[in-house]
């Protein structure tokens, strides 16, 4: 699979339904476990930021661009980019696909009702899917002993997908850190998604996904959560990746 940087990040040129089939390549061969870090413009800050964010991005066995800034940024720099692959319409295609093959999943994030809303939603949605675990997270630091405690309900639910919501930069650290010892073939950050999935947040309408407006849906109805990020720390990176695409413009001219 073909790759592209931006502002010294790697992303995956690929498809939703190329994704899938590389995340089940893994899960047929079992040898070890993979990461997904599904990242967009905000990870990109991160990872400017925050050296332990940029190796987690660096390391993941697969980095796909969830944001149409990524994807644009992509396309002007001569990449062949064929779409976004965001975290909920990832989740959603892989357990399509894997249910009917006997898949296992493990929701990990969120309190116990968010859980409890999203398993019976799934249940309804793809019959016979094997939920073989949940996990709810308390959103702060976890204790050595806590996460050691996580990490062995994981490993014992013999999942072969993990799904991890709990927050982006929290989730990308906790994926490197632990992707030695969880015995999962794929792990996948999707971070909103779950609520999505579970009902109890509103996407943003296909027309505005599809033209890169789903950050301001997003602003407009969570603004004191998000406001900061997508106001202040993003728009630095647009600028960098602006200046990325004339340089390679003004390179190929020369």
């Amino acid at each position: 699979m073909k790759t592209f940087t931006i502002v010294g990040v790697p992303f995956h040129a690929c498809t939703h339904d190329s994704a899938v089939v590389e995340m089940e390549r893994w899960v047929s061969e079992g040898q070890r476990s993979h990461y997904v870090c599904v990242s967009n413009v905000f990870d990109v800050r991160l990872a400017q930021q925050q050296p332990a964010v940029r190796q987690a991005l660096l390391d993941a066995d697969l980095v796909v661009p969830d944001g149409m800034p990524i994807v644009w940024g992509g396309r002007l720099l001569g990449h062949h980019v064929p779409s976004r692959v965001d975290g909920p319409t990832l989740m959603w295609r892989t357990l399509g696909a894997t249910v009917k093959e006997g898949r296992s999943h493990f929701l990990y994030g969120g309190n116990r009702e968010l859980l409890d809303t999203l398993s019976d939603r799934l249940r309804q949605a793809f019959p016979g899917i094997k939920i073989v675990g949940t996990l709810a997270h308390p959103f702060r630091d976890l204790t050595p002993d806590e996460e050691r405690s996580t990490i062995d309900v994981v490993n014992g639910s013999g999942a072969d997908y993990l799904w991890v919501g709990i927050g982006t930069e929290r989730q990308l650290l906790w994926m490197h850190r632990y992707r030695n010892v969880l015995r999962v073939p794929v792990i996948v950050g999707v971070g909103a998604a779950f609520a999505f999935h579970a009902g109890l947040s509103r996407r943003a309408p296909r027309w505005m996904r599809e033209r890169g407006l789903e950050w301001l849906f997003r602003l407009a109805s969570e603004p004191r959560r998000l406001w900061y990020r997508y106001l202040v720390v993003n728009p630095p990176i647009l600028l960098h990746l602006a200046a990325q695409c004339l340089e390679v413009r003004m390179l190929g001219r020369r």
